[in-house]
């Protein structure tokens, strides 16, 4: 995802929301792609997938 887009979580916390994602995020695995880069406050989960082991 480029990082000019906009989340969900970015639109939600000036209107003093907290955000949380629970589960897989394949949307990058270094900074600036992780999910604490991209708004939310809490991440629980997968940055990156297991291709390997399926």
């Amino acid at each position: 995802m480029r990082t000019s887009e906009i989340t969900l979580a970015e639109a939600l916390r000036p209107a003093g929301y907290r955000t949380a994602i629970i589960g897989k995020w394949h949307l990058g695995e270094v900074y600036p792609f992780v999910p604490h880069a991209q708004g939310f406050d809490d991440f629980i989960g997968f940055r990156t997938g297991h291709w390997t082991e399926y």
